[in-house]
């Protein structure tokens, strides 16, 4: 093994949690502030989510501020874990109940494999909770 594979797999890693977290900071933002929770429920409703009165302001509440976590790394392991349930359901919702077909799902497959990546091999170097870790 290099001695600069450890680094260069952190820098990937930091890479993949900071764009994944500015991607669902982005969809969390348009969730709260632009739909509203009302509107983000409507969407919700229409697509046959369950709970929507409930989930529709779970989702819009996790990707505003989990992506926010993620892009200063906090929590990246139990963020990945939760991004990666929640994309396999948008698949779900997106391939299953609208019938959109696999072309609709393809954001929400690389965040299903990003949250896994990020569940299993963590966030990377460069993030607040690795620099709270090392001052402990």
């Amino acid at each position: 093994m290099f001695q600069g594979d450890h680094r260069n797999a952190a820098i990937g890693l930091t890479l993949l949690r900071v764009t994944a977290g500015l991607i669902l900071l982005q969809a969390g933002y348009a969730k709260v502030f632009i739909q509203g929770f009302g509107g983000t429920i409507q969407q919700f409703k229409m697509m046959g989510v369950f709970l929507a009165q409930v989930t529709g302001p779970f989702v819009a509440a996790l990707e505003l501020v989990g992506g926010a976590a993620l892009v200063l790394g906090i929590w990246p392991r139990y963020l990945g874990g939760a991004f990666s349930i929640q994309f396999v359901v948008a698949t779900y919702v997106k391939v299953v109940l609208l019938r959109t077909g696999w072309e609709a799902a393809r954001i929400d497959l690389l965040l299903v494999a990003a949250g896994v990546v990020l569940l299993t091999q963590g966030g990377g170097a460069f993030g607040l909770g690795e620099l709270l870790k090392k001052g402990s």
